[in-house]
């Protein structure tokens, strides 16, 4: 590896809104407004993360799932040979989701699971049935 080889990954907040209430969200204290990336901006930040070769991961204080434009803009990353990773609420994964994500093809999908512990989940998660997530 080249001595000025420089990795770079950046985590992109398509939105900040989410329909679960878990406990351990601060999303709740954040004063900015709510609400979706425009595709303005998301074209200008993502263009310039993939020409210099960054990894982009679509998280943040809301569900990335819940942006219209999530699958597109995945895979429009990936059609430019960019790298993208999603990091996901186990709630949104219903089979129609779960197909679209996986025809979108990101490079890594992360779940957002708080506890392999059913009590201590559904006490993080009050609005996720365990067994669901």
């Amino acid at each position: 590896m080249p001595s000025d080889w420089t990795f770079v990954s950046v985590d992109m907040e398509l939105t900040n809104q989410c329909g679960s209430e878990c406990l351990m969200c601060p999303r709740d204290a954040i004063t900015r407004s709510k609400g979706l990336m425009s595709k303005e901006v998301f074209k200008t930040v993502s263009d310039k993360l993939i020409r210099e070769g960054s990894l982009i991961t679509f998280s943040g204080m809301g569900d990335p799932l819940s942006h219209p434009k999530a699958f597109e803009w995945i895979a429009d990353i990936r059609k430019k040979s960019g790298d993208v990773g999603i990091v996901i609420n186990p709630a949104s994964l219903t089979e129609k989701i779960s197909q679209r994500l996986i025809e979108s093809r990101p490079n890594s999908i992360t779940i957002s699971f708080p506890s392999i512990q059913k009590e201590v989940f559904e006490k993080l998660c009050p609005t996720i049935s365990f067994e669901d997530a």
